[in-house]
């Protein structure tokens, strides 16, 4: 047995979006590839769906319902009918939107500002001593500078030490 096959047997923990969204490409197409030995009437005969419920992005359904007739549907949104090829393009997509990073300012334990590219989050003007900059990346939210007096007593970003434990 290999050593990611042992890996994912002992591994706990539910897969992150990002893993997710490419188990569901990787599915999609060895799906696609089986048909693809199939003729016409086999293909035109075989329908499938797949769900899945991905942790932070909610429910996705991809499925085939023809020949050529793909399909896919997120959350409550409606059905959208797509070849084959654009299917697996959308899944891209979702995977790329879900490994985005973005970066939130902490105060108290508490978010109190989201959603920030990293230069907003440097340069946000009312970030007081004390606050983090955190990066939040597959729904793990991680600690990157602290805001720290200077010598001439001007606040800026210093890289954030976690300190150690006795």
């Amino acid at each position: 047995m290999s050593k990611t096959a042992k890996a994912s047997l002992v591994a706990d923990e539910p897969l992150r979006p990002v893993q997710m969204f490419k188990a569901m490409k990787q599915k999609v197409f060895r799906l696609l590839e089986a048909e693809a030995k199939m003729n016409v009437a086999e293909r035109r005969a075989q329908q499938w769906q797949l769900l899945f419920q991905i942790d932070g992005h909610g429910q996705y359904i991809v499925g085939k319902g023809g020949v050529n007739t793909m399909f896919y549907k997120v959350g409550d949104a409606e059905r959208e009918l797509c070849l084959p090829a654009d299917l697996l393009d959308k899944i891209d997509t979702w995977v790329a939107l879900a490994g985005q990073i973005t970066y939130c300012i902490m105060r108290d334990g508490k978010v109190i500002k989201r959603n920030l590219s990293e230069s907003e989050a440097k340069t946000y003007k009312k970030a007081q001593v004390g606050d983090y900059l955190c990066s939040i990346s597959d729904g793990k939210r991680r600690r990157l500078m602290k805001m720290s007096k200077g010598l001439m007593g001007k606040s800026a970003w210093k890289p954030y030490e976690k300190k150690a434990t006795k």
